[in-house]
């Protein structure tokens, strides 16, 4: 009797990203992305930061108020570029982890699974807290304050799950340096 493997979207999302070809492009769009990025909310300064982890619905309207008209549109105009961001680090972490998993033979490993998926959830909480500013920043100054805590919650969430991310990534890259240095493979 044959035995039928089964494969799941997440096997064939994993397979497509595990090519260093891959993870390379990704970065490269990442790295663009994110300078675009840095550079329209420069203007914002630290406010920008503040404004993102903000749990506080005063300290959210107060932010938002003290902005020039210039600010403000800064602000907004970075989402044209802030609303795909999400989708390129999710995919390139993912695919740093599919490609490092697969040179160390371990891609079938649950916690390189939990990794691969990691960024996917913190893009998830990137887009929710970029739809909550949409939303809450009109209504400064009653900014409704549940909201501006659920956004500063996706907020820190996403920073806490990427740095995760990031962090096993180097700790798969240093693995597959010292197998590389040890074996010559």
């Amino acid at each position: 009797m044959k035995t039928v493997k089964k494969t799941t979207l997440g096997d064939k999302l994993f397979d497509l990203l595990s090519s260093g070809k891959v993870c390379l492009g990704l970065l490269v769009l990442y790295l663009v992305n994110q300078c675009i990025i840095a550079v329209i909310v420069h203007p914002l300064g630290a406010d920008m930061l503040n404004l993102q982890m903000t749990m506080n619905g005063a300290l959210f309207a107060k932010i938002v108020q003290g902005w020039t008209p210039d600010q403000l549109s800064a602000y907004y105009r970075h989402f044209y570029f802030d609303f795909p961001h999400p989708f390129i680090y999710a995919a390139f972490l993912a695919s740093a982890v599919a490609t490092l998993s697969k040179q160390l033979d371990a891609a079938k490993a649950s916690m390189h699974r939990f990794l691969f998926y990691l960024p996917f959830v913190a893009a998830t909480c990137d887009l929710l807290e970029n739809c909550l500013h949409l939303v809450l920043i009109p209504m400064v100054p009653d900014v409704p304050g549940i909201l501006v805590t659920i956004s500063g919650a996706a907020t820190n969430i996403k920073w806490f799950l990427a740095f995760t991310c990031l962090g096993g990534v180097g700790y798969l890259g240093f693995r597959r340096l010292l197998i590389k240095k040890v074996t010559g493979k």
